[in-house]
């Protein structure tokens, strides 16, 4: 069973209508969220083989947070342009090119991408993904090459304010 897991990165920082949107950081919001989301990932041995991220500077904080929280080697996340700004499309393309070695990918991205294509996934629409969400999806297919609309189930939805007091 292959599985994909689609992080929205944490909440970034609008103080500086200067910074071109690419270069935004994270807010303190999302310097707790993020890292607090890894551990919580870590805790359900959702691990997975291979990370992609977007660049951008929200997104590429987030991927890195999450990874040293579930012990994930921070070098080994792949940075990939297109996932910034990406419609469902360029997602799509960057889950068919994932190894088939790997079973369990995950890729943190923005919105309305990361939206977008989790109801191309599975066909259901109205998964809200807020800042630093965490979908998990398991894909009905043999081989990365094989995703496309509704390949795959939603196993789980969550994110930070789920586990606020």
């Amino acid at each position: 069973m292959r599985r994909l897991t689609l992080v929205r990165h944490a909440k970034s920082d609008w103080g500086d209508f200067s910074q071109a949107d690419f270069d935004r950081p994270l807010n303190a919001r999302g310097q707790r969220d993020a890292p607090a989301m890894g551990r919580r990932l870590h805790e359900r041995g959702d691990l997975p083989e291979r990370m992609v991220a977007s660049p951008a500077v929200r997104a590429a904080t987030t991927a890195r947070c999450l990874a040293e929280a579930m012990g994930y080697d921070e070098d080994k996340i792949i940075f990939e342009r297109s996932i910034y700004e990406a419609p469902v499309s360029a997602l799509l393309h960057v889950v068919q090119s994932l190894p088939d070695e790997v079973e369990h990918a995950m890729m943190v991205g923005h919105n309305p991408g990361s939206e977008g294509f989790v109801h191309f996934l599975t066909g259901s629409p109205g998964v809200q993904m807020v800042t630093c969400s965490v979908v998990d999806l398991e894909l009905k297919v043999g081989a990365w090459t094989e995703v496309g609309p509704n390949s795959a189930r939603l196993r789980s939805h969550w994110f930070p304010k789920m586990f606020q007091e």
